[in-house]
């Protein structure tokens, strides 16, 4: 039996340990931190749980094609409790709150009762959600039916495409006429983003996708770990890899932190490229058209995020979903503090993003909730984090200072004064230290009009064998993207060895048992 080596412990590297292990390879995966999952994790703080990355997802709808290897990698196993809220998010301005829920046809309405003068805008905005969402889910049906179908949905993203693929969201927004509107396409997520991005997020939710499995990231990452052991992989935490070992244009295995040495037929790398071309390997092993596209971020946009977390009587819970609001009028920014790179105030972060996880009954106390914030912070800004980090007093400093603006901001909108207490806050500092990624990033680039088609093979140029295996390898990241990269490397790795031998499908012995 062949020997694997995966580096790395995220959602990438289970999967791609998951199914290697099932096409017949003996697998290895080595984990730098206690607990495999990478991104995909929570952490306790007192009584609290505190969840880093779920915020729905795509695939939890039985006729989703990503259902079908969620169950095989355990993501989602036997009766997997999902939470499925009413409202994907909601947007705040002046006291007016629009809210994206499961029917379309009603956030239409409330859409156009708001802004009369949008209804053109509206109605193609909608009619292209509904559309995408109508080609997500395939049909239960004969052959000539799912063909039918993929007609249907390369239509309905065609049809997208030609509009708004071309689009970022912050472009769309100025084509409405109402604040509340334009705010609501940026508050998702960004103004870089493909508008086609937001349609699609979107239509995931109308059609009855994109729900949250119970007990969240933490209790996601344990059932992705114990799939791997079930099926026969070895796993390996606390164990940095300092090196992959190279004779011949080929690895030959992996050396330790500690100065272990494993020898390996094949090495996925599992981890940010930060890590595997200037770490693992020589930067002269990296994919030319990574290296483009980290070289131009104005086209391929990087970004990362800061969060703080904080508790509050669950009575007093402002949503049982995401909300964003204006920041500015809640809380008073010193002066020349809004140009400051390190504050949440800053230009043009200053809307609030707070997400209740009242549907969670084991993240708090009885009685209690979590409310967590979220900014999402552009390449530059992360960078100052990161930096700031080698100033441990500047640091903690800056880190109490953003804790108290959110906690000021959101007693003040919803009347919490001395209701809340802070937990936490995170930065991209967090995920450099956790991932190795140099800039904070905690998602891949950002899905742009510019990289719609971008995909970079699991093929290490210049190397027999060795594969990677990251979410940085399609746009936008995330979970599936990394599910997928690590399936698709696992596939990649048996092909090279036995071409014939890769079956079409995954092995029926893949799913999870109910």
């Amino acid at each position: 039996m062949k020997r694997a080596v995966i580096i790395g412990g995220g959602v990438a590297g289970l999967s791609a340990g998951i199914f290697g292990t099932l096409l017949g390879y003996e697998c290895h995966l080595f984990e730098k931190n206690p607990h495999p999952g990478g991104q995909l994790t929570g952490w306790k703080r007192g009584e609290y749980l505190i969840d880093n990355c779920m915020h729905w997802l795509n695939g939890t709808h039985p006729r989703d094609p990503m259902y079908a290897t969620w169950q095989q990698l355990g993501m989602l196993c036997g009766e997997m409790p999902l939470w499925r809220p009413s409202v994907f998010y909601a947007s705040e301005w002046k006291g007016i709150r629009l809210e994206m829920g499961r029917d379309l046809q009603k956030t239409k309405q409330q859409m156009l009762a708001l802004s009369a003068v949008d209804k053109k805008e509206i109605e193609r905005l909608t009619d292209a959600v509904e559309r995408m969402g109508k080609s997500m889910l395939s049909p239960a049906e004969p052959m000539v039916g799912r063909l039918l179908h993929a007609s249907n949905t390369a239509m309905a993203y065609a049809s997208s495409w030609l509009r708004y693929g071309r689009m970022t969201t912050k472009e769309l927004s100025e084509c409405f006429c109402h604040p509340l509107l334009r705010a609501m396409l940026t508050d998702f997520i960004g103004g870089p983003f493909s508008a086609l991005a937001w349609i699609i997020a979107y239509a995931a939710f109308t059609v009855g996708d994109a729900d949250l499995p119970a007990g969240g990231s933490y209790a996601a990452a344990a059932r992705m770990t114990q799939r791997f052991l079930s099926v026969g992989g070895r796993l390996h935490t606390s164990a940095p890899v300092a090196r992959i070992l190279l004779s011949g244009g080929r690895a030959v295995g992996v050396e330790t932190v500690s100065g272990e040495v494993y020898e390996a037929d094949h090495v996925i790398c599992a981890t940010d490229p930060a890590v595997t071309f200037g770490r693992l390997l020589p930067r002269q092993y990296m994919p030319r058209k990574l290296q483009q596209a980290l070289g131009r971020p104005d086209r391929y946009v990087r970004y990362s995020a800061i969060h703080a977390a904080f508790a509050c009587p669950a009575e007093c819970a402002p949503a049982t979903h995401t909300l964003i609001f204006d920041l500015s009028p809640c809380v008073e920014v010193p002066a020349g503090l809004a140009e400051d790179a390190l504050s949440p105030a800053s230009p043009p972060y200053g809307r609030m993003a707070v997400k209740v996880y009242s549907h969670e009954k084991g993240f708090a106390p009885k009685g209690m909730c979590v409310l967590q914030v979220l900014q999402f912070l552009p390449w530059e800004r992360a960078r100052a984090w990161v930096g700031l980090r080698h100033q441990p007093d500047e640091y903690r400093r800056a880190k109490q200072r953003y804790a108290l603006l959110c906690m000021e901001a959101i007693e003040k909108k919803f009347s919490l004064a001395g209701k809340l207490q802070p937990l936490d806050v995170w930065t991209p500092a967090t995920y450099e230290r956790y991932t190795g990624a140099n800039s904070g990033d905690f998602l891949g680039f950002a899905l742009s009009p510019h990289n719609l088609l971008y995909h970079l093979s699991p093929k290490v140029p210049e190397l027999e064998n060795v594969w990677l295996a990251t979410q940085w390898q399609r746009a936008p990241g995330g979970l599936p993207v990394a599910a997928l990269a690590g399936k698709r490397a696992a596939r990649a790795m048996a092909a090279a060895d036995e071409p014939r031998r890769v079956p079409l499908r995954a092995p029926a012995n893949a799913r999870v048992p109910h």
